[in-house]
This record gives structure tokens, sequence and C-alpha cells, in this order.
């Protein structure tokens, strides 16, 4: 008979040639080594995976035809890049002096998911940099953003992530550019160690 392959429980009992991959980097192009890749299939097969030191990931033997959804965590410290350059930034950017230039530094700066940035976001960046912290309580350490379509509406990032960008619609065979932006919350010059 065919192969069998036993994951979670569940059986996966054909072998097929599906392969989803990707690379997981920052907006500066960083790559993001040892960030958690996991894979749910619509019939609920799940699997996980670590991206490599070139930020890569890849999931192959997936059945075809399938939908699958991809979620990307990562473990960190979280003053890891945090700085009173970012306070600054975040400060700027709240007295109207200076805009956050991309989506993914105003993600970056919403550390308390309220869909704005405000002095709350500034209080809690500055307490997470003096140690009060060791969490977000709202966001976690590490945001993962679809690269393709992972904003609901780019002109105004913070009004939520496309959900629909984590999922691979019937995948017909190899998808090899599946890559997600990875934000460090509260580091909005990028300066944390991947």
């Amino acid at each position: 008979g065919f192969p069998v392959t036993i994951i979670m429980g569940l059986d996966n009992p054909v072998i097929e040639n599906g392969k989803i991959a990707g690379v997981i980097y920052t907006e500066t192009s960083t790559p993001i080594p040892n960030s958690n890749v996991i894979l749910i299939g619509d019939n609920g097969f799940s699997v996980s995976t670590v991206s490599d030191a070139q930020g890569n990931y890849a999931f192959s033997g997936l059945a075809t035809g399938r939908t699958y959804f991809l979620d990307v965590t990562k473990a960190s410290s979280i003053i890891n890049g945090l700085t009173t350059f970012d306070l600054l930034q975040v400060q700027k950017h709240i007295l109207n002096k200076e805009s956050l230039k991309s989506p993914y530094k105003m993600l970056s700066a919403d550390v308390n998911n309220s869909g704005n940035i405000s002095t709350s976001d500034l209080i809690l960046i500055k307490r997470a940099l003096l140690g009060l912290l060791t969490s977000f309580e709202k966001v976690p350490i590490w945001q993962f953003i679809p690269f393709e379509d992972g904003f609901l509406d780019l002109s105004n990032p913070l009004s939520g992530l496309n959900l629909n960008a984590f999922s691979v619609l019937n995948l017909k065979g190899q998808l090899l550019d599946k890559d997600f932006i990875g934000i460090k919350s509260g580091d909005i010059n990028n300066s944390a160690s991947v």
C-alpha cells in the first residue's frame, strides 16, 4: 500500500509533491533565522519547521488541491532592538513632526494594538526599555506579515492584517515565494538582532 506518515496523531496517507517555501526577512532585507513556521492543512494536518540562517523555510511532500494556513512566531527578549531612538521616532509621529515612513514601522509602533499610535504606545515602549515589561500584552514580541497582500489597507496599515494572505488556497504544486516580513514590536529603526 501507500507509505503512511503520522504527524500530530493524524495520518497523511499519500506522500505528494506539493511544496510551500519562502524566506523570512526584515523590512531592510535582513534574513531572520530560527523563526518557527507552522503549517496547518484544511484536513487538520499540521507540521512546523524553523527558518535557516538565510531565513529560508520549506514544507514539501504536501497534498495538492488543499488549503494551507501558515503562521510564524519567534521567541525574543522584549528589549531586543529597543532604544531611546525608537521612542523619539514614535514621539515625532504622535506630534505630527515626522511620520513613520512604512506600514511595518507603524505596526511596530502600535504595541498596544489599538489601531493607532498614541502616548499609550510610547509609555509601553518606555516601560519595556526600563525593564519593567517582559512582554507587550496585546502583540507578540515579533510579528510576521505575509509579504504579498499582508495588510488589509496599505494606506491605513493599522486597520488590520489581511488574514487571507496567511493562507494558500488550493495548492497547485510548488509555491516557492511565500515570504514573510518580520518586525520586532517597538523597534522602529530595525536595530533588533535577528
